[in-house]
């Protein structure tokens, strides 16, 4: 298993990293059925949680998609669930380019969530973007050696 890289979901006070581990496979995206380790630390002035989740690598494909058409129609709703259902998040932006962002990230049981509500705006987007294009490309570069 590799680290294929790190992704940052940002606000002013709140930061969401999500670092993903994955196994290479000989094809240029991942299939359906590839699985990814992925390590999530959620920050806040007021708390620090850490905990390590499966997801599927197409879900991972999915949010870049749905993040890059939100970025270009600067408005709407994106919504990401995962399979496994513990991690949980919509992203919400007007047309003044303000996201409003609801994650709720799940440890194993309901009882264990962990409920972010926060706001951030577009100026974010393409360096999220680009984390999530930058996992793909090491996850590629591992296949083809």
């Amino acid at each position: 298993m590799i680290n294929c890289g790190q992704f940052s979901i940002l606000g002013d006070m709140t930061r969401i990293n999500i670092d993903v581990f994955a196994e290479p496979e000989k094809h240029a995206e991942p299939s359906r059925n590839t699985w990814a380790e992925v390590s999530i630390l959620a920050e806040t002035p007021q708390f620090r949680a850490a905990f390590d989740e499966s997801i599927m690598l197409w879900e991972l494909t999915t949010f870049r998609e749905d993040l890059k058409r939100l970025h270009t129609d600067l408005s709407g709703e994106i919504v990401w669930r995962s399979v496994e259902t513990f991690v949980n998040l919509k992203a919400t932006m007007d047309r003044l380019g303000h996201i409003h962002w609801e994650i709720d990230l799940i440890r194993y049981h309901p009882t264990a969530t962990l409920y972010l509500e926060f706001e951030s705006d577009q100026s974010y987007l393409p360096a999220l973007i680009e984390q999530l294009d930058s996992i793909f490309m090491e996850l590629r570069s591992a296949e083809a050696a």
